[in-house]
Formats: structure tokens, sequence, C-alpha cells
């Protein structure tokens, strides 16, 4: 794990971190791969008196989806045709919200 940046005020502590591990257990449900991953996230801790009183963890899901197979290569045709699957199916929930309002 590599630490890009911390930034601290008051009793918030952020940290931007990239990792680069190998897929090798379950993540969020997906039984393991053994594909190399390359992910980018940041850690926000609040600290009070010198102790982790509470810590929150975001990290590039999609960048895990995409490494380990499970959503197509960006700019890809699959992702392409992904984007206008839910921008019709969302267009197509518009009106029918606006039909019934």
């Amino acid at each position: 794990m590599e630490v890009r940046g911390i930034v601290a005020e008051h009793d918030d502590v952020l940290m931007h971190w990239h990792v680069t591990v190998t897929h090798t257990g379950p993540l969020l449900g997906i039984a393991p791969t053994g594909t190399p991953l390359s992910i980018d996230g940041i850690d926000h801790f609040v600290i009070r008196q010198g102790k982790i009183v509470s810590g929150f963890v975001v990290f590039g899901q999609m960048q895990y989806a995409r490494q380990i197979g499970l959503l197509p290569p960006d700019g890809s045709a699959g992702d392409k045709a992904l984007m206008a699957a839910f921008n019709a199916r969302t267009k197509v929930a518009e009106r029918l919200k606006r039909r019934s309002a």
C-alpha cells in the first residue's frame, strides 16, 4: 500500500492511498479470481484524544469490478452497450413517472 497524501483538520484525517494486490479472498461478495488489482481509495478517520473513534473507507469499486471482469473495460463496446441500456431504462422510468403524476 502506498500513501499518496494525508490531510488533517481538527479531528478529521483523510488519507489517499493506492494498493496493488492479488484478489485471493472474497471481496464484496465476489469469490477470489487470482487477478492482480490496482485500486485507489480514501480513508476518513475521526481522531479524539489520540485514538481513532471512527473510520470510513471509500475505494474505486468500478476499478475493482473492471479488473476482475465483472464490468467491461472502460470505453469498450461492452461498456458503451451497458451505459446505453442503463440510459434507456432511465428514460423509460422518467416517462412512466411523468405519466403517473
